[in-house]
């Protein structure tokens, strides 16, 4: 059975950053285009909670769009890649998830 998501460094643009502790935190990757709606609500909704991400352009980035419709099945952008989780277009319900575990 493929897991959910990938491991850390796996997909084209994965990016783990680390704390001045050592501390490693997850990078969130929105694999998007332009003139993109529900890329640009998404990006709102991610900088009004607060959330770091790397935008990815899916029209430019080859391996990236291999990545988003053959590895993980999306045919819509944006899609949305954490540590554990990823969807595709603008979900404000796993985007406040992903707000409440940020801040645990």
């Amino acid at each position: 059975m493929e897991p959910f998501c990938s491991p850390p460094g796996t997909h084209p643009s994965s990016r783990w950053l680390e704390h001045t502790e050592g501390e490693t935190i997850m990078a969130i990757t929105v694999y998007s285009k332009p003139h993109c709606p529900k890329c640009d609500k998404t990006y709102r909704a991610l900088d009004a909670r607060g959330i770091d991400y790397e935008v990815v352009n899916v029209l430019t980035d080859a391996k990236a769009l291999e990545y988003v419709t053959k590895t993980l099945g999306y045919l819509e952008a944006p899609v949305v890649v954490t540590d554990e989780n990823h969807w595709s277009g603008y979900d404000e319900g796993k985007i406040d998830e992903l707000a409440s575990r940020l801040a645990a």
